[in-house]
């Protein structure tokens, strides 16, 4: 194991010193656990897999069976037969998005769970 001196601001310490009461972990543990899911799991592309297609395998393992597949056919009750491209373009642009974004969102309200 490694050991690393680090400076924080007196304000980044008080959040991090919350969220290691909040979820009964050591400052140390908490620390890790946010740098780790900062940087990711050190994996990198799987052989033939695009950076955005490891992006995606890493998304639907952090969100387990919350995640779920919607196939076209699935939206059509909603938007009718299959969209053209302009009208998905539209849709999509007109979701706001997330902030933080839901898969970080999980994994802090899973890591506040654990005990």
């Amino acid at each position: 194991m490694t050991r690393v001196t680090l400076r924080l601001p007196p304000e980044v310490h008080k959040r991090l010193v919350a969220a290691a009461q909040e979820s009964s972990l050591s400052l140390n543990q908490t620390i890790v656990d946010i740098l780790s899911d900062a940087v990711g799991s050190g994996k990198s592309e799987l052989p033939g897999e695009t950076p955005l297609e490891a992006e995606r395998r890493r998304i639907r393992a952090a969100l387990g069976d919350l995640l779920i597949d919607i196939r076209p056919e699935d939206w059509e009750p909603f938007f009718g037969p299959p969209m053209d491209p302009a009208r998905r373009k539209a849709i999509l642009e007109s979701i706001p998005p997330l902030n933080p974004p839901l898969s970080q969102t999980i994994i802090e309200e899973r890591r506040r769970s654990r005990f």
